[in-house]
C-alpha cells in the first residue's frame, strides 16, 4: 500500500526546473526517483526541547513540538503533510533552502536530500529511520562546543543552570508503535551513552525489533557495562569523534577527556565493529586548532581501516576555517592539497574522496572569502551601528526571497531577530567582542543564520552571540 502518492505540481508551488530535476535523478538510481527527497516520507529527527524535524538540513519548518503533539500526531500531522505534498511538487521552498541552492548550483551530493536515498522502501505508512538528538548531557567541554550541546559547557564555561529535558518515559511509550517498523535509527548528544532515556530505548528495540540497526555517535571517554550488553543484543554502527591522534592537540580540543582512554575504547570498537559485521567510523572536526594536523590523522585512519568522515565546523568562529581570511584559508588549501596517498582498500579508496572532497571544500571557502572582503571591504572598521544595518537588511532581504513564509511570519521572525541581537547588544558589553559576533554572523549565508535563529530562544542567542565574540577559548 502506498501512502504518499504522486502528483503533478499543483497551482501556488514553486517547482525546481525540470531539466535540473531529470539531471539530478540521473545520479540516482531508478526506485530512488519517486520523491525528490525520501526525508518527509520515512525519517523523523528529534531535537532539543522537543522539536521536530523531518530530517537535519531542514530547521525552518518545523513539522513538531512535543509534548504538546504526540509522536504519532506529528509524524500523520498536516504540518508534514504540507511538507510532503511541497516535496511531492519539486518544490523546495518550504524550509528546504540549502537543498534549493545546491541544486540550482547542479551540487547535488552536497545536497541533503541525496543522502536519504539510502532508506529503504516501506509499505507500513510509518517511518523507517529516526534520528535523536535530545540531552545536551556531556562529560567534555570542547573548545568548539557550546551549552546546548554540553551540560558541562553551560555549567562551567556559561555559569548557567541545566536545560530541563522535554522527553520523559512517556515519550519511550509513544515510540513502540513506531519501532517494529523502523529500519535504523541514529543517536546522538550531548554524549550519547550518558543518556539514560537512550538506554530505555535499545531496551525496547532489543524487544520489538531486534533487527534495527543503530548507528551512535560517541566522544570515546564514555563506555560502561551496560553499554557493553546493549552492544551484544543489537547491531550498532559507531561513530567516535577524534581530532587528533596527539595526545596534546586532542586534549586541548576534547577538554577533560583522557587520550589514552579514548584510544582504548578506540580499540573496543573497532574489534566489536569487525566481529559484528558493522561499520566503525571516525569523525573529525577540521578547524583552526587541528588542521595541519589532518594528514596525520588520516593516515592513522587508514591504517586501521576506519571510515573517516569530516565535519564542516561553522560555528563558533576562533575554531571554524570558512571563516578564514583567503591568505590563510589559501595556505591551509596548499598544504592539504601537498599530500598524496595510496589506497589498495575499499575503505581507504573512499577515505581518500573524503580527503578531496574537504580539500575542495577549503578550495570554495577561498574563493567565498574573498568574495566577502569584495562586498564589504571595510568591514573591519564598521561600527556597531553600521554592522547592524548590514545585518538586519540581509535577513529581511532573504525573508522576502522565501515563499514558505506567510507576511505575517515573515514580519513576526524579523521582529524576533532584532529583539534577539537587540538583547544581545544590551548584555555584551565588551563592543568588540559584540562586532566580532556581527561581524561573523554577517558572513553566514542568511538562510542558514534563520535556521540558526528558528530553533533558539533570547537567553540562546545571547550565549550563541557570545561565544561568537570570544578570541578564543
Amino acid at each position: 500500500m502506498r501512502f504518499w502518492k504522486n502528483k503533478k505540481p499543483a497551482e501556488g508551488y514553486h517547482p525546481l526546473d525540470n531539466n535540473i530535476v531529470k539531471e539530478y535523478n540521473k545520479t540516482r538510481g531508478r526506485d530512488k526517483r519517486k520523491y525528490l527527497c525520501h526525508a518527509p516520507f520515512k525519517s523523523m529527527t528529534f531535537f532539543f526541547e522537543g522539536d521536530v524535524m523531518a530530517c537535519w538540513h531542514n530547521k525552518q519548518f518545523l513539522i513538531g513540538k512535543l509534548p504538546d503533539k504526540s509522536v504519532e500526531e506529528i509524524w500523520f500531522g498536516q504540518r508534514l503533510q504540507t511538507l510532503r505534498n511541497h516535496i511531492l511538487s519539486n518544490d523546495l521552498s518550504c524550509g528546504c533552502t540549502d537543498c534549493r541552492r545546491f541544486f540550482n548550483q547542479h551540487h547535488y551530493s552536497a545536497a541533503g536530500a541525496w543522502r536519504y536515498d539510502y532508506l529503504p522502501e516501506s509499505g507500513s505508512g510509518y517511518p523507517v529511520s529516526m534520528d535523536f538528538q535530545i540531552s545536551n548531557l556531556c562529560n567534555l567541554e570542547c573548545i568548539m562546543c557550546n551549552g546546548e550541546y554540553s551540560v558541562s559547557v553551560r555549567q562551567n564555561r556559561e555559569m548557567k543552570s541545566p536545560y530541563s529535558i522535554r522527553y520523559d518515559e512517556k515519550f519511550v511509550s509513544q515510540l513502540e508503535p513506531f519501532i517494529p517498523h523502523l529500519k535504523e535509527a541514529s543517536f546522538t548528544g550531548g554524549e550519547a551513552l550518558m543518556i539514560k532515556i537512550y538506554y530505555d530505548i535499545w531496551e525496547r528495540m532489543i524487544e520489538l525489533n531486534p533487527a534495527i540497526r543503530i548507528s551512535v555517535t560517541t566522544n570515546g571517554a564514555v563506555l560502561n557495562e551496560r553499554m557493553k550488553g546493549i552492544l551484544e543484543k543489537l547491531n550498532f554502527n559507531i561513530t567516535v569523534s577524534i581530532d587528533s591522534v596527539s595526545k596534546k592537540t586532542y586534549e586541548n580540543i576534547r577538554r577533560n577527556a583522557v587520550f589514552e582512554e579514548v584510544m582504548d575504547n578506540f580499540d573496543y570498537y573497532l574489534h566489536y565493529t569487525r566481529r559484528k559485521g558493522t561499520v566503525f567510523s571516525v569523525r573529525v572536526c577540521p578547524m583552526k586548532q587541528n588542521w595541519h594536523e589532518i594528514p596525520e590523522i588520516f593516515r592513522f585512519m587508514n591504517d586501521h581501516e576506519v571510515v573517516l568522515i569530516f565535519n564542516t565546523v561553522i560555528f563558533p568562529p576562533y575554531s571554524a576555517l570558512w571563516n578564514q581570511s583567503p591568505v590563510i584559508l589559501a595556505e591551509i588549501y596548499d598544504y592539504l592539497k601537498s599530500y598524496e596517498f595510496s589506497a589498495h582498500t575499499d575503505i581507504q579508496k573512499e577515505n581518500i574522496l573524503a580527503y578531496n572532497y574537504l580539500v575542495k571544500q577549503v578550495e570554495g571557502w577561498v574563493k567565498e572569502s574573498d568574495l566577502r572582503e569584495k562586498q564589504h571591504p571595510g568591514i573591519l572598521t564598521y561600527d556597531t551601528d553600521k554592522l547592524l544595518s548590514v545585518l538586519f537588511g540581509q535577513v529581511d532581504d532573504f525573508l522576502k526571497t522565501t515563499s514558505f513564509y506567510s507576511s505575517e511570519e515573515k514580519v513576526s521572525f524579523s521582529l524576533f531577530f532584532r529583539k534577539g541581537i537587540e538583547a544581545c547588544e544590551k548584555s555584551i558589553t565588551d563592543i568588540e567582542a559584540l562586532n566580532r559576533a556581527l561581524r561573523f554572523y554577517i558572513g553566514i549565508p542568511p538562510n542558514r543564520l534563520v535556521d540558526e535563529f528558528n530553533i533558539r530562544d533570547v537567553e540562546k542567542i545571547i550565549e550563541r552571540t557570545l561565544q561568537a565574540g570570544r578570541a578564543e577559548v
